[in-house]
């Protein structure tokens, strides 16, 4: 997996074959079936002698890995950034919701569904109360409050300002 990054760091990789060239590796291991997440860690260009039972075990693991990285790559939150925690932070959010729909579906979900429907559902429950908090505040202006009340799909609440003394 490659994390699109193009700011100054040592262990940044050029990468011709990916539709980001440029960026930091990623090692992942996953369930070939699935494509659950096992381990994952950053490339830094440590040489290693290889070993048989590892090169053995990544190639099993391989397909795993490509599903991995195209379920990352249909619906990511990347943006264009020279800041290397964002760039992390990026993709710890694409891990983390590809590592959730996954999780979901294998463990909790009885019956099939959009990976899209997912995201969708776990973004509104993630920031529904967050905007609410928000709506119900005196100061708030007429025009960010229209978005934030068509995200949670009911008006603000009309919140009285605290008396000064």
């Amino acid at each position: 997996m490659l994390v699109p990054f193009r700011g100054r760091c040592a262990f940044r990789m050029y990468m011709k074959n990916k539709r980001n060239k440029y960026g930091l590796k990623v090692l992942c291991f996953c369930d070939s079936k699935w494509h659950y997440l096992l381990h994952v860690f950053l490339y830094c260009r440590e040489e290693n002698s290889p070993n048989p039972q590892i090169i053995e075990f990544c190639n099993s693991t391989k397909g795993g890995v490509d599903g991995f990285d195209q379920k990352v790559a249909n619906y990511s939150v990347n943006r264009r950034t020279r800041r290397l925690p964002m760039a992390i932070f990026y993709a710890m959010i694409d891990i983390t919701g590809v590592y959730s729909s996954v999780f979901f579906t294998t463990k909790l979900c009885k019956e099939k569904f959009q990976r899209r429907d997912f995201i969708i559902s776990l973004r509104k429950s993630l920031i529904n109360n967050h905007i609410s908090r928000r709506l119900s505040e005196a100061r708030l202006p007429r025009t960010p409050s229209m978005p934030m009340e068509n995200v949670i799909g009911k008006p603000a609440q009309a919140a009285v300002a605290p008396e000064m003394r």
